[in-house]
């Protein structure tokens, strides 16, 4: 029973050192492109209004 919690913790912990690099990149990615939508969109008003 201890040891198969044990054996459990530590697949877990491997699984999360491995995916939270990738999902730090997509989170990125993500932050990336709203801002630069949010960007656009502001100079998009802008050329709308001149």
């Amino acid at each position: 029973m201890l040891g198969d919690n044990l054996i459990n913790m530590t697949i877990g912990m491997i699984l999360g050192m491995a995916v939270c690099p990738i999902m730090m990149k997509g989170i990125k990615n993500i932050r990336q492109n709203i801002r630069v939508n949010r960007i656009l969109r502001e100079i998009s008003d802008i050329q709308k209004t001149s």
